[in-house]
């Protein structure tokens, strides 16, 4: 598949001059059921020759896809060197260009991520990609609703209205405080923690203003799911390759 971008592509493996490691140079992210799974196993099954998605960590085969390291506190507290440890020795000076991924889909929800990233990349972070899945929140946290009632034992017994019913009574309670109130992020001291507790991943507002203070935004690409899913790759053994990869900057 071919791998294009919405702005000038970056023409350079991105290595630590500490530790002569690839660094990833290309994020996917994006709240729960908005296809980063799927984007993220296209672009590592059908760019191999040119991307890598580093170790696994302590966290498990998760990890191969989603490092965390940017956004989970407990994570970031580990320190730039162990992040960097996930990822191989840079290629040789002259070698194909070889890109690595981070897709951990809640960076886009953690408040200091974009922070975080500016401060380990430092000059380097304007040759960061960052893919960005969206999905209409509505049907995102129903398609999240019934991802949970497939483990099926307890939540069968759990309807919808009932699941949602809590989670919207605390949004109320905090609008109800300041109708003005973004209600993200969840970490905002008292009384307004945790306004929106699930529904926060789908208020994308404030969210893509946080990563602008950081982030220009020709480093930014927004891929909504629906036109993410809209053209389906036809089955059987003549089928053409996923072009779904075709969305990627690098």
């Amino acid at each position: 598949c071919s791998v294009t971008g919405a702005s000038a592509p970056a023409s350079t493996t991105l290595c630590s001059g500490a530790t002569g490691r690839l660094l990833p140079a290309l994020f996917v992210i994006g709240s729960l059921k908005t296809g980063t799974t799927s984007l993220w196993s296209s672009i590592v099954d059908h760019a191999a020759d040119h991307v890598t998605p580093g170790s696994i960590t302590f966290k498990g085969d998760v990890s191969k896809k989603e490092k965390d390291f940017f956004g989970d506190p407990t994570m970031w507290r580990r320190g730039h060197s162990w992040y960097e440890r996930i990822w191989p020795t840079c290629p040789a000076k002259g070698s194909a260009l070889k890109v690595g991924i981070d897709a951990t889909p809640a960076y886009h929800v953690w408040y200091d991520a974009p922070k975080n990233m500016k401060s380990f990349f430092g000059p380097q972070l304007p040759a960061l990609r960052v893919v960005w899945m969206l999905r209409d929140p509505v049907a995102k946290f129903w398609s999240y609703f019934w991802e949970l009632k497939a483990y099926r034992g307890e939540w069968d017994k759990v309807h919808f209205a009932s699941w949602v019913a809590p989670k919207l009574e605390r949004t109320k309670q905090c609008l109800a405080k300041d109708p003005t109130h973004p209600l993200w992020p969840p970490s905002l001291p008292p009384p307004f923690s945790g306004c929106a507790p699930h529904l926060d991943h789908g208020l994308y507002e404030p969210q893509l203003k946080r990563w602008l203070e950081f982030f220009n935004p020709s480093q930014l690409l927004l891929v909504s799911f629906a036109g993410y899913t809209r053209r389906k790759p036809v089955a059987g053994p003549k089928a053409p390759r996923p072009r779904r990869c075709s969305l990627i900057l690098l």
